[in-house]
């Protein structure tokens, strides 16, 4: 099975050009960014305090945890897509339509009413949510 686990404490963790069966990327204070990862099964991201940016990635199920920092999603997609983030923004553009679930506190949320598609569970306590549909 080809499964990819990286863990940085601090600094910036960039994973790019690989194809496998999952992917774990998790980092204590750092800049997450994948970019052009297509995985069959699992990306899962976990990051305490740090961006985190997905540029072409495609996987089955996205998971996506931050205390504090942005996620941006750039021409990625996944039939299960969960993001969650306390004071971060979660903005960008996926590839096909999805069912939104969408929740923040204090936030803006912009996101296009979908009947059909997976289903995009996004979670932020005090920033905002703008996601589109390429």
């Amino acid at each position: 099975e080809n499964n990819v686990r990286a863990k940085a404490s601090t600094g910036k963790l960039e994973l790019r050009d690989i194809k496998c069966n999952s992917l774990e990327a998790e980092t204590s204070t750092g800049f997450i960014m994948l970019e052009n990862v297509i995985a069959e099964g699992d990306i899962k991201i976990n990051a305490s305090t740090g961006r985190i940016s997905l540029l072409c990635c495609l996987s089955y199920s996205l998971n996506v945890e931050t205390s504090t920092g942005d996620v941006k999603l750039d021409s990625s997609d996944a039939e299960t897509i969960s993001i969650k983030t306390d004071t971060g923004d979660v903005m960008g553009y996926l590839l096909t339509p999805k069912i939104f679930d969408t929740d923040s506190d204090t936030g803006d949320i912009r996101v296009p009413q979908s009947g059909e598609g997976g289903f995009c569970k996004i979670r932020t306590d005090t920033g905002d949510i703008n996601i589109e549909i390429e």
